[in-house]
């Protein structure tokens, strides 16, 4: 998968979108109306999900594809979700004594059915209480709860459910792609505030965390597991 990027050229300040592969961080590419040759460095607040989220606000805005933007957009918390899981449980191999670089956490990740499940893990592998207890807390969530009059307060929970993943399932399960704008911005706008509180949440974690362990993700084992981890 390729993501659209609008960076703007070295040499003639073409802004067209380049198509930069998933897990490159570091994009090279020649510009085409003056050939010239372009370098950048992803800030590293651009996580994997941060980046599905551009593909799938450019499908909305320049395609047109509205079921494409839901679907990307789902995959996007998904894959954030997926992020933070990774990142307390190789804090936890640590703690444990044990080298985390050789670990691979798809299995025990996969065996959390349900969203629901997997937010409860993440939770308490990043030494939270709950996601809707930490949301209330956010300053992120109480802003948007005030933007966002389609979510309920204290339960943003279900309102993942609600407005990520059952428009997803009803495309992929269903094959129900007529979508409104409505409906694919609000999956869109809701998948990004649970991105930025998973991101905070990993943000304090880490905080908490480094004055008596080495950050784990600057122990990473091979390439591979670097851009998985992204």
């Amino acid at each position: 998968m390729r993501i659209p990027y609008q960076i703007k050229c070295l040499g003639c300040n073409s802004d067209e979108p380049v198509y930069i592969p998933l897990e490159d961080i570091s994009p090279e590419w020649i510009c085409e109306k003056c050939k010239k040759h372009n370098l950048f460095q992803l800030d590293s607040e651009i996580t994997i999900g941060n980046r599905l989220l551009f593909r799938a606000q450019f499908e909305l805005d320049k395609n047109r594809d509205r079921s494409m933007c839901v679907v990307l957009a789902a995959m996007a918390f998904e894959g954030e979700l997926a992020r933070a899981y990774r990142l307390g449980m190789k804090w936890k191999i640590i703690r444990a004594g044990d080298d985390p670089g050789l670990k691979d956490f798809e299995d025990s990740y996969m065996e959390l059915y349900g969203y629901r499940n997997k937010l409860k893990e993440v939770c308490k592998l990043l030494k939270q209480q709950d996601f809707d207890h930490f949301a209330s807390k956010s300053e992120r969530y109480l802003t948007a709860i005030k933007e966002h009059s389609w979510l309920t307060v204290g339960k943003f929970v279900d309102d993942i459910g609600k407005f990520v993943l059952v428009p997803r399932n009803r495309i992929i399960h269903q094959a129900k792609s007529e979508l409104s704008d409505g409906v694919a911005t609000k999956t869109w706008s809701t998948a990004l505030l649970t991105i930025d509180l998973i991101k905070e949440m990993r943000k304090l974690f880490l905080q908490d965390s480094k004055a008596t362990i080495p950050d784990p993700t600057q122990q990473r084992g091979t390439a591979v597991d670097q851009a998985r981890d992204k």
